[in-house]
C-alpha cells in the first residue's frame, strides 16, 4: 500500500490529481507510467481530521522535499483561498536540482 496527497484544492468534487514521481524500481508507478488515457484504478481514501484555521498563527515555517510538497501545497492553498487569512508562509522546499522541483511552475506563481 502507497500514500499519496491529492493536489488537487479541497472541496473539488468529481476528480483529483496526484503527483507521482517516476522512479525504479518501482511497482506502482511503473504500472502507472505504462496505463493509457481511459484506465481504471481503485483509491481508497483515508480520512483525517487536520483542519485549517485561518490566522491561528501569525507566521508558519514549512520545510519539505521531492514529493512532500503535496500536503504542504494543501495546506498552503487552504490559506492562500480564505478570505482575510493575513498568515505568512515561509517554505523551505529542498531538491537536488532545479530541474527536480516538482510543480515549479505552480510553486512559482504563489511565490
Amino acid at each position: 500500500m502507497r500514500f499519496y496527497t491529492p493536489i488537487t484544492p479541497n472541496g473539488t468534487k468529481g476528480y483529483f490529481d496526484l503527483l507521482v514521481r517516476k522512479q525504479r524500481p518501482g511497482r506502482f508507478t511503473e504500472h502507472l507510467f505504462s496505463m493509457n488515457i481511459g484506465d481504471n484504478l481503485l483509491f481508497r481514501v483515508v480520512q483525517y481530521k487536520l483542519r485549517y484555521r485561518k490566522n491561528r498563527w501569525k507566521e508558519v515555517g514549512l520545510i519539505c522535499g521531492g514529493t512532500g510538497i503535496c500536503p504542504i501545497l494543501q495546506f498552503m492553498s487552504a490559506s492562500l483561498e480564505s478570505k482575510g487569512d493575513t498568515t505568512k508562509m515561509n517554505l523551505l522546499f529542498g531538491n537536488r536540482s532545479e530541474n527536480q522541483i516538482l510543480l515549479k511552475g505552480m510553486l512559482d506563481k504563489l511565490a
